[in-house]
């Protein structure tokens, strides 16, 4: 397809569209693991992993007793992820956050490529 040849080798944009075209939405977009796109032992994923472990039934305790009048709230794990992160590469401003979910590879990993509101993170953190 597209000057994809027999080998498999080429993935330029033509051959991903029209691949794409062929296969179910699921299987082109739906399947990428964000953490692949950090190498081995990056500094986001060691900040990753210890989170997901720590005990959260305070934090969700909170969530669930307040008024659910509003926009919706942020994942908790994935602020303390982004705020650990942040503050040890030297981003502590949440607005500097906030940004970097955007911009930065390792922000959106954590983040799980969505992209908390400034006052979401600085409300979290303090």
């Amino acid at each position: 397809m597209h000057g994809q040849p027999r080998d498999g080798t080429y993935l330029g944009r033509a051959w991903l569209r029209a691949s794409c075209l062929t296969a179910s939405i699921s299987d082109c977009f739906c399947s990428l693991d964000t953490r692949d796109w950090l190498p081995e032992g990056h500094l986001a994923l060691f900040v990753d992993d210890p989170v997901e472990q720590l005990d959260r039934n305070a934090i969700y305790g909170v969530y669930q007793s307040a008024d659910d009048r509003g926009r919706r709230g942020c994942h908790p794990a994935m602020i303390v992820k982004l705020l650990v992160y942040g503050y040890c590469v030297g981003k502590p401003s949440s607005r500097k956050i906030e940004r970097a979910t955007y911009e930065e590879v390792a922000f959106r990993v954590l983040s799980g490529d969505q992209h908390p509101d400034h006052d979401c993170i600085s409300a979290s953190g303090t």
